[in-house]
């Protein structure tokens, strides 16, 4: 296990399973020494995690993980050192919020519709600040005995061939953007020059998050983000295969970019993702370093 970890998510995230403060005690016991809170568009969670910190003697990095669009890409852009007092993150939290809330609602409208059944209370009674998620559903749907013979779950169920993050897996496969379940998309969608304009304004930089899930291998997409102001890649990454890692590593040199780690710790919603265990071949105080000589003073 490193004493790293850049990239985890609590319950002010969506699909968070856990408190700010509850996180840095798992940080504490997992020997993370160094983390960043990444919630998506919200940094709601970063005083209270930096308080609960404390007692643990963990380094707590303010960030923020905003969904953004990139050309005709939705990726996650990482931005570290941010100001979390700023109130343009809860005016923006605020919004994308109330487009979470309906989205929500046609999310499970449509996940109804392709034929899983499941009672909207039970889905209701997971969700974060009323915002419901794909991941929500998988764990009503796998739990619900009217959808046992189902043979569209047998992958996310134990043995299966997409059991190893059922919930979030379900979600990618049938909730995503472009899936049959998609809901329409955000009506306010930010783009890439604005996210980055954003982090750049409240004091931070910029990182792609794992790209192996989003632009995918694309040398040219990660060199038109880092001629736009990005200053990193997370090369190291739960979702990374070490050909993934091979490849990020190089791109990321060729754009003059610093590479970061990350785990994208949610909790339940991805059980085979665990804090502090991604592999960057003893990097960590390396990949630090390259960090702090960019994060604001």
């Amino acid at each position: 296990m490193g004493f790293l970890d850049l990239h985890m998510h609590s319950l002010h995230s969506a699909d968070g399973q856990y408190t700010p403060t509850q996180l840095m005690e798992l940080c504490a016991g997992a020997g993370v020494q160094v983390a960043a809170l990444a919630d998506h568009n919200c940094v709601r969670g970063v005083a209270e995690a930096m308080e609960a910190a404390r007692a643990y003697g963990i380094r707590v990095i303010p960030a923020v993980e905003l969904d953004c669009e990139f050309e005709d890409t939705h990726i996650h852009l990482l931005g570290y050192g941010v100001r979390h007092t700023d109130p343009r993150y809860e005016v923006l939290t605020q919004e994308v919020m109330a487009e979470d809330w309906a989205r929500g609602r046609a999310l499970m409208e449509n996940v109804r519709a392709l034929g899983f059944r499941f009672g909207d209370a039970a889905v209701l009674a997971l969700a974060n600040q009323d915002i419901v998620v794909g991941e929500m559903l998988a764990e009503v749907i796998l739990a619900d005995p009217e959808n046992e013979g189902d043979p569209r779950l047998a992958p996310y169920r134990p043995g299966g061939l997409r059991a190893d993050n059922p919930y979030v897996n379900f979600y990618w496969d049938f909730c995503s953007p472009g899936k049959a379940a998609a809901p329409p998309p955000a009506a306010r969608s930010m783009d890439f020059s604005a996210a980055m304009a954003l982090i750049t304004a409240t004091g931070g930089i910029g990182v792609l998050a794992h790209p192996g899930i989003t632009v995918g291998r694309n040398r040219d997409a990660i060199a038109r983000m880092a001629a736009q102001g990005m200053a990193g890649v997370e090369v190291y990454s739960s979702y990374h295969s070490p050909g993934d890692i091979s490849f990020f590593e190089e791109a990321t040199r060729a754009a003059g970019l610093f590479a970061t780690l990350g785990s994208d710790f949610h909790g339940k919603n991805k059980p085979s993702v665990r804090l502090g265990a991604v592999d960057c071949g003893g990097r960590e105080e390396a990949l630090l370093a390259a960090l702090d000589a960019r994060l604001p003073s």
